[in-house]
């Protein structure tokens, strides 16, 4: 694995990145030339201790096996960074993109171009799931959320980016978004399983719990609120909700599986075809709010 060393000088001359309303809790981003070509530049604010360690293995085993992994829409770090002989941060593509919470909201889209984004999100888990299949390897998103994903201007094509707290070969669990202590996710200890190795307890990222947040991806775009901020008998409610406004018993039933104990999540980018404009006018928090005062 090529490491390049940079001067904190140099560093400190770069322009950082825009990064539209979205913050980088645990690093900076900028703008870099790499043989020849604009890339990203991401370093970290602390890199020293346990947690920088599996980091770095992260990033390395990320790097190490980009071939063998071989998915286009996932972006790679391409070469770890030293900054005055301590190991840092990576360089990665810079890609020309709309970050994917903004392309969901923009007018001049139809909602078949959001829904065919939302089916690329599901063509890479797939694409993820045939890789830990061919090469018997651990592979999985684990920070799985809008804020990691966009769309890209030039391919078209949905990318998954900061991926570097996945999992990957034997890595220990990060920190993730929508698999916190107080996440749905915590009311389901038997199918979303913590490490109880570590000091602090995080959930072990695996395929339910990365179908999981891809569910939840599609609810708060469906209901234009967080849907995770629910708990888990609300959640189950807004299931039956759906089913009340005309989606289908198949649909309800394969998005009801992340909120429950013993169903293995589903991919699900086959039933997206049922979202409507004319749904989508009653799946708001609002409206759903109002069916159950009514009901209950």
């Amino acid at each position: 694995m090529e490491i390049i060393n940079y001067s904190e000088s140099r560093v400190d001359k770069l322009d950082k990145l825009p990064l539209h309303g979205i913050m980088h809790t645990e690093s900076e981003l900028y703008h870099v030339m790499y043989k020849g070509e604009e890339k990203v530049l991401k370093k970290f604010y602390i890199y020293f201790g346990d947690t920088f360690s599996n980091k770095a293995f992260t990033v390395s085993s990320l790097i190490d096996n980009k071939n063998r992994i071989n998915i286009d829409e996932i972006v790679f770090p391409e070469v770890c960074v030293s900054i005055s002989q301590t190991a840092k941060g990576f360089i990665m593509p810079n890609i020309k993109n709309i970050p994917f919470h903004i392309y969901m909201k923009l007018k001049n889209k139809t909602l078949e171009d959001k829904i065919e984004v939302l089916k690329q999100i599901n063509e890479v888990l797939l694409k993820m799931k045939r890789v830990r299949e061919r090469e018997n390897m651990n592979f999985y998103v684990n920070d799985f959320h809008e804020g990691n994903l966009i769309f890209n201007v030039d391919t078209k094509k949905i990318n998954f980016v900061d991926i570097d707290s996945c999992r990957i070969l034997h890595n220990l669990p990060f920190p993730a978004k929508y698999l916190g202590s107080s996440s749905l996710a915590s009311y389901l200890p038997k199918k979303y399983k913590v490490n109880e190795n570590l000091p602090y307890k995080l959930i072990v990222a695996d395929q339910n719990s990365d179908l999981y947040c891809y569910a939840l991806i599609i609810l708060n775009f469906m209901g234009q609120f967080d849907f995770d901020k629910l708990d888990i008998t609300t959640a189950r409610l807004y299931m039956e909700y759906l089913k009340e406004i005309g989606f289908s018993d198949e649909f309800v039933k394969a998005f009801s599986k992340p909120f429950e104990e013993n169903k293995e999540n589903e991919f699900l980018g086959d039933y997206l075809d049922e979202i409507t404009d004319e749904k989508l006018k009653k799946t708001t928090y609002p409206n759903f709010k109002e069916y159950v005062l009514k009901k209950y």
